[in-house]
């Protein structure tokens, strides 16, 4: 029974509400036979258990609840179905008491119904009161204002209500533009992002459409009181033309501005900053370990309250390469925000990372030696690449077996983007081309530092501009 719809809503309630949802249906019960009350009080005393897969057999609980019923499983299936929409009303209720945007809708919905029009537009003005004091963030309110406004013109009796100011047909149009253009560029800069990572022009015409003329409105003036349409649309153009050379402004307008994003709008606008280092030539790196830092400090790494490896990963990266005390902080202190089933692979990974920036070669080594669980298409070739710079840095014999087992690995891999490969295989080229280097007396370095800057897509590209310096 583990596998049922059922079941599995049920794995989801913390201790409080298991106990809440069986008063919620004990109370439902309270004229029904006695079979749903058993049942649900045997699911209770599981649910401290975790539901143990032998208890939870429907042959078992027929057994123990029912051995008198003729068909003892048929009944604890039938007591299951006619409690799976009790289940989903309770979670709703919980979801609406947590959401009030949503429950305060429904409720104008109750009061058109019902033709309470007193209550209907008074609750308007308390949702509107209560938005002046503090607006909730996030660019779907710009949607919810163009909700309350509609509700209140097209409300039958909007005319008699004396006490409710004036919306006009403008208003609404007005609002519900605000809230398309703002969403048009967020999803436009996502896409942007999305083919940033895969390295593909997949759907490159199509995301045009409509972006230029977009962009041009933005400058208009009814759109200058718009923060996150100013914002959005100077990181848009920023892209498209890839110049970041107002790169400080946008960043300190968005720093300034944070209350009015959402979680995953700031960390996604973070995301959309730190674009800038890789058009950038010069101090590119100590530019993102600043804007990671007080990414960090703002809390803007955050998605529903975890961070993503990858997100935690590149932090490590950068910071170790500028303030490798920072980033074992930084481990330290935030490894308990990674999901249980990345945190030991990252953990170890960026830990090895540390001891890489400080030498610690042998150290790395050891420390990687354990079996790849995590899954991470980026994870494995990160994990070679150290091991490799290691070998490097040892002279150790193992290195160019390395680069074969390396490229083989690439070779054989199709969870990596095109764009991926092609920065580690570029990352190979180089790395196999300093060692040679290494045994060449007055080796040409500043030829080979040039034609790591100039190359595009290049995994590692500090370090390996790095040793064409020592």
């Amino acid at each position: 029974m583990n596998n049922t719809r059922f079941i599995k809503l049920l794995k989801t309630l913390d201790r409080k509400e298991m106990i809440d949802f069986c008063n919620f249906v004990e109370g439902k019960a309270a004229r029904q036979p006695k079979d749903r009350l058993a049942f649900i009080d045997y699911l209770k005393k599981q649910h401290r258990d975790d539901f143990p897969e032998q208890k939870m057999k429907k042959e078992y609980i027929g057994k123990k609840l029912f051995p008198k019923a003729n068909d003892n499983v048929k009944k604890v299936l039938a007591l299951q179905e006619k409690l799976v929409p009790i289940l989903e009303n309770y979670l709703i209720h919980v979801e609406l008491e947590k959401q009030k945007t949503k429950r305060d809708f429904l409720l104008l919905d109750v009061y058109k119904r019902r033709k309470l029009d007193d209550l209907f537009f008074k609750k308007i003005e308390k949702i509107e009161k209560d938005w002046e004091k503090e607006k909730p963030a996030g660019i779907e309110q710009f949607h919810n204002e163009y909700l309350l406004k509609k509700e209140r013109f097209l409300h039958p009796n909007f005319s008699l209500a004396r006490t409710t100011p004036i919306v006009t047909l403008n208003d609404i149009i007005h609002q519900l533009d605000k809230h398309y253009f703002t969403i048009k560029l967020y999803w436009t800069l996502c896409l942007y992002q999305l083919r940033s990572l895969v390295g593909s022009d997949e759907d490159a015409e199509a995301e045009q459409y409509f972006i230029e003329e977009i962009l041009n409105i933005c400058l208009q003036s009814n759109f200058q009181d718009v923060p996150q349409i100013q914002l959005l649309s100077q990181l848009l153009e920023a892209f498209t033309k890839k110049d970041f050379g107002n790169y400080s402004f946008i960043k300190k307008e968005f720093m300034s501005s944070l209350h009015i994003y959402d979680e995953y709008e700031k960390n996604d606008i973070w995301m959309f900053l730190t674009e800038n280092y890789k058009q950038e030539k010069s101090k590119a790196l100590e530019k993102l370990f600043e804007l990671n830092r007080e990414a960090t400090e703002n809390e803007l790494i955050f998605e529903n309250g975890y961070i993503p490896a990858v997100n935690f990963r590149n932090i490590v990266n950068t910071a170790a390469i500028w303030n490798v005390q920072w980033a074992e902080d930084f481990i330290e202190r935030h490894s308990e925000f990674l999901e249980d089933k990345e945190r030991e692979d990252t953990t170890s990974l960026c830990k090895a990372v540390v001891d890489f920036n400080r030498g610690n070669y042998d150290s790395v080594l050891r420390g990687l030696a354990h079996q790849v669980n995590i899954s991470d298409a980026l994870y494995e070739p990160h994990v070679r690449s150290i091991k490799l710079k290691c070998y490097y840095e040892l002279d150790d014999e193992l290195f160019y077996n390395d680069i074969k087992s390396f490229s083989g690995f690439l070779d054989r891999n199709k969870a990596l983007s095109p764009i991926n490969k092609k920065a580690f295989y570029n990352f190979i080229y180089f790395i196999r081309k300093l060692k040679k280097a290494k045994l060449i007396y007055r080796a040409d370095m500043v030829s080979i530092a040039h034609e790591i800057i100039t190359t595009d897509e290049v995994a590692h590209r500090s370090w390996l501009i790095s040793k064409t310096e020592g």
